[in-house]
């Protein structure tokens, strides 16, 4: 490994019964960096009753997915793929180093299993990320990028000295530096083009630009304004988590948006998963798609739930009712 690389490992025990009866499993999604996302799917191979197959998955992110190139967020990292039968004892390995893209976003390590066994585990060890995830288990919940750039800008962070941007947030006032803002978003690189909007040359008060933004409250603009200077987003509530994905579209913040939609989609439940689709995620094509293939992976569980059988009352009177429900059943079949 060279200097800079860094070396994630994300691990998941497989349920007793999956060997046993041959079953398809897919892990959980999880991230090797902020726009690298991706799922093991374990499987029985039809070329022998001891042949299973592991196949990393690579999850398009909001760019991959208009995108017919290799998806560089993806294909720059070196990954192997292993099998354990303890914590310690690795039966099995596979290296790989493969591209992947819209058109093959997947690539697959056969390993043989000489004998049954009562607990197998599956990971993959990427070298040259840039994150890995930990779970989050704790009231105050904390996600750090290793190459964040705190000791730069954290403490011009909401200083009115520092600042040239004044953004009134409801009653409160919170002051940013455009420098920053135009490096960060999208949104605010267009906002501040010289022949951008007329309404940002006329609000200019002394040096400050002044803004309104009525549509979120103080604490979320806070939180998404600290992810622009530092790279961290702290979760202690997580109510907030849906205002964090719409801020995030809003100000056109990919990281964060991708990042967000990871933590949302990690703590669906198969209980959950149908209220939160049309409740929630139909508001947003992206996060829509993203709970509907949750669905579909896990739609065994799903279809016992409550939620699932009174899914009828759930869609009467849904402004997108009808149209969620026939994509649902689109993928489902």
């Amino acid at each position: 490994m060279t200097d800079g690389e860094v070396t994630s490992t994300f691990e998941f025990t497989l349920p007793e019964n999956v060997i046993k009866d041959c079953k398809t499993y897919y892990t959980p999604p999880f991230a090797s960096s902020y726009n690298a996302f991706w799922q093991l799917k374990f499987s029985c191979s039809s070329k022998s009753s001891r042949a299973y197959t592991v196949d990393l998955i690579a999850i398009a992110n909001r760019e991959d997915q208009l995108s017919d190139n290799i998806w560089k967020d993806h294909s720059n990292v070196f990954q192997k793929i292993y099998c354990k039968v303890s914590e310690s004892k690795i039966l099995d390995e596979r290296y790989i180093c493969a591209n992947f893209s819209r058109y093959h976003n997947s690539h697959c390590a056969l390993f043989f299993i000489p004998r049954p066994y009562k607990k197998l585990i599956i990971g993959v060890n990427f070298i040259g990320s840039s994150l890995e995830l930990n779970s989050f288990e704790e009231s105050d919940k904390r996600v750090t990028n290793p190459n964040k750039i705190i000791s730069m800008w954290s403490d011009e962070f909401d200083d009115r000295e520092a600042s040239d941007v004044q953004f009134n947030v409801h009653n409160d006032v919170i002051f940013a530096r455009r420098s920053i803002l135009t490096k960060r978003s999208k949104y605010f690189r267009n906002l501040f083009k010289e022949d951008g909007s007329e309404m940002i040359k006329i609000n200019k008060n002394d040096s400050h630009y002044i803004l309104d933004v009525p549509d979120f409250s103080p604490k979320i603009f806070l939180k998404m304004l600290n992810f622009l200077y530092t790279d961290e987003l702290i979760l202690h509530d997580e109510r907030d988590i849906m205002q964090l994905f719409a801020i995030s579209e809003k100000f056109f913040i990919t990281n964060l948006k991708e990042l967000v939609k990871f933590e949302i989609v990690k703590r669906l439940t198969p209980k959950s998963s149908i209220g939160f689709l049309f409740n929630n995620a139909w508001k947003s094509e992206d996060l829509k798609n993203e709970v509907i293939e949750y669905i579909c992976r896990n739609f065994d569980a799903v279809r016992d739930t409550e939620e699932f059988k009174n899914i009828g009352s759930i869609t009467s009177g849904h402004p997108a009712g009808v149209r969620i429900m026939q994509e649902l059943l689109l993928r489902i079949i």
